[in-house]
């Protein structure tokens, strides 16, 4: 990584570490503001990976690389080793009960439909016992959560801190693995 972007990445999460989490659009400023942090890190995943000689398919889109490619590059394994050494373990359950529950629709159409049957197999992926099937799911959350607020015509509700807080702590300790191995 370049000094720009290091510094770059630390100015997002120094502001995204500024926000007051106690009012839920001080939670949604955080996640939002850290997810571009996220954002950032993954759009260098592509590079790092080609320095290292692994062949990239040709698809090229952010979904790819916030999932995919990140899952690649850090091993899923490794992820979710992290993930239960920073504690997130109580965070994966979260999302477990949320969805189980049947509290928030994760996958939404164009039109802000519930893609319910791509819940159900987020669900199963959370509940697997492959840590790779795991993790693949908690990446497919994240990105679809935060399509969800920047696409979406949501009212911003106390109730979404259910959603957003594990979300948040996840991604942040994500964040954090995928900086420093990208050199930084």
């Amino acid at each position: 990584m370049t000094e720009e972007l290091i510094q770059k990445y630390n100015n997002h999460r120094q502001k995204a570490d500024g926000y007051n989490v106690d009012t839920i659009s001080g939670l949604y400023d955080k996640y939002s503001t850290t997810y571009t942090g996220y954002n950032m890190l993954y759009n260098e995943v592509p590079a790092s990976l080609a320095k290292q000689n692994v062949k990239l398919r040709a698809k090229d889109d952010d979904n790819h690389k916030a999932t995919d490619l990140v899952a690649q590059y850090l091993g899923e394994e490794n992820i979710y080793n992290q993930f239960l050494e920073w504690g997130n373990e109580k965070d994966i359950h979260s999302l477990i009960w949320i969805i189980e529950e049947g509290y928030f629709n994760i996958v939404l159409d164009r039109a802000g439909n519930s893609k319910s049957e791509r819940d159900k197999e987020l669900l199963l992926g959370l509940k697997s016992e492959s840590s790779d099937v795991k993790i693949m799911a908690i990446l497919k959350i994240i990105y679809a959560v935060r399509n969800n607020m920047v696409h979406g015509n949501k009212d911003i509700q106390e109730y979404q801190r259910f959603l957003l807080e594990p979300l948040l702590s996840l991604l942040q300790t994500l964040c954090s693995q995928l900086f420093e191995k990208l050199g930084a």
